[in-house]
């Protein structure tokens, strides 16, 4: 149910919009300005199946336990609002006014409409936020649409992918700006949620939040980064048996479920011996040769700081016991 709080913050002003916003982080090469954040020399990003998450020398903290579980809960411990619906389920369909049916494309999301357990509550605050969006937030096109269980409001023109149109589209919705602020600066593209039939050599089906889906369909020249927030697997990274690597891997995709229900721009790559969950897709631009990391890659470690491993975080021997902080790792070609 929306209390008074809920629908004050949400309502007050448009700028108030930014707490029901997403809080994805796929801001790709469109914020080109880097920041001073990054490293001043060159350390080559390591694949997420190289699994050399917090350092070697880094250790799961058992007082630390809690931290993170709201989103990458224990082993063996399913979320109690899971939908039961597989993760790499297809299908998204739009809802509500100003929608329309058989969403099968990209599209650039502006807003995530707040869960609520009553249906018809969420559907009326979900039209006033998006007439809000329509009228004072300068984007009059935008239309809600339905993503996995979450309502998210789009911008209401949809494209065939990454495309330059979608990111230049994607650009200037982040620079709208409403009574000084910038509503829409954490805008993001995402993908239709269907299976992507892999017609390279290895003849795979990936869904659409696996990692290795980023590059698909992309020249082999382009390299694509990921923010590494979560790993699933022993602590001494030995080989899981068929029935722990199903739990890593079930733990993974749970985790990427509930923040994309968040409306996080999630991914999971499963290696051989562990499950990462990443958030973000970043290009040369935010990542450059010399390790210097931009403004987009900058906003998501503020907002995933620290490595979580099964659902607890880590300190750093070398570093004086230090949380281990998430890394930047290339997505797999």
């Amino acid at each position: 149910m929306f209390g008074p709080d809920t629908k004050k913050r949400c309502f007050h002003t448009l700028i108030r919009i930014t707490c029901a916003m997403t809080l994805g982080v796929l801001w790709g090469g469109m914020i080109l300005a880097q920041s001073g954040c990054g490293q001043s020399s060159k350390s080559q990003s390591p694949d997420p199946q190289n699994e050399a998450w917090g350092g070697e020398n880094a250790a799961a903290d058992p007082a630390l336990q809690a931290e993170g579980q709201a989103v990458f809960r224990p082993l063996g411990k399913r979320r109690e609002n899971a939908s039961g619906t597989p993760l790499n389920s297809g299908g998204s369909e739009a809802v509500g006014t100003g929608s329309r049916p058989g969403i099968s494309v990209w599209s650039i999301v502006v807003a995530v409409v707040p869960p609520s357990a009553n249906a018809a509550e969420q559907e009326a605050f979900a039209k006033e936020l998006l007439e809000k969006i329509q009228t004072v937030g300068k984007l009059p096109d935008a239309m809600l649409q339905r993503r996995s269980n979450s309502t998210v409001i789009v911008s209401g023109r949809s494209y065939d992918g990454m495309t330059a149109e979608a990111t230049g589209d994607l650009e200037k919705i982040r620079e709208i700006i409403v009574g000084g602020q910038f509503p829409y600066a954490r805008a993001y593209l995402a993908p239709p949620e269907t299976l992507v039939a892999d017609t390279s050599s290895r003849g795979r089906s990936i869904s659409q939040y696996d990692l290795r889906s980023i590059g698909e369909g992309k020249p082999a020249k382009m390299k694509f980064f990921s923010l590494e927030v979560a790993v699933y697997g022993h602590e001494d990274r030995r080989k899981p048996t068929a029935e722990e690597a199903k739990s890593f891997r079930t733990a993974a995709e749970d985790a990427v479920k509930t923040l994309r229900d968040q409306g996080h721009e999630a991914y999971f790559f499963h290696g051989a011996n562990s499950s990462s969950v990443t958030v973000g897709v970043f290009t040369e631009a935010d990542y450059d040769k010399y390790a210097r990391e931009g403004i987009a890659i900058a906003k998501a470690r503020q907002l995933f700081p620290h490595v979580l491993l099964n659902g607890a975080a880590l300190r750093d021997k070398n570093q004086g016991g230090k949380l281990a902080p998430c890394q930047v790792v290339n997505v797999p070609r």
